[in-house]
């Protein structure tokens, strides 16, 4: 992650990863993302 972090969010990431976090959901953009291109050009 870049930019600047607020105190709670410092501590925050101490305590959890941002991945652990964003990951599940990437995962599923990107699954429907490929699904979505695939389906244009076939």
């Amino acid at each position: 992650m870049v930019g600047e972090l607020t105190a709670m969010m410092r501590l925050f990431s101490v305590v959890k990863s941002m991945d652990s976090l964003v990951g599940p959901d990437m995962e599923k953009g990107l699954t429907r993302l490929r699904a979505a291109a695939e389906g244009a050009t076939a």
